[in-house]
């Protein structure tokens, strides 16, 4: 954990990661342009900030609604392409977006 201060750097990677992945999926048209950058990456990192806080709280190791609850945010930032890819799309994406940031921080 360490100070905040020793932690910027490795906050301010998570969002360059983060933001790269959500413009490549903009400029692919997997993702809605509408929506700034900033506010995706709020939504995603809020929700896990927040529901692993919770999860401590309750003494909860895992709960998998959590990223269930996740992808449904999400969806809401995915253009629609054909509805029999909606659901599965939706899931797809949220978890090859964890699987690249895991990656790419596994990886310093």
């Amino acid at each position: 954990h360490g100070e905040p201060g020793r932690q910027l750097p490795q906050i301010r990677e998570y969002v360059r990661v983060f933001d790269l992945i959500m413009q490549r999926g903009i400029a692919s048209a997997e993702l809605e342009a509408s929506t700034p950058v900033w506010q995706m990456r709020d939504v995603f990192y809020g929700t896990l900030e927040h529901s692993a806080r919770t999860l401590v709280l309750r003494h909860k190791p895992f709960d998998s609604s959590v990223i269930d609850n996740l992808v449904s945010l999400f969806d809401r930032y995915r253009l629609k392409k054909r509805p029999q890819d909606h659901d599965l799309g939706s899931k797809r994406t949220a978890l090859e977006l964890l699987h690249q940031l895991e990656s790419e921080i596994s990886r310093w």
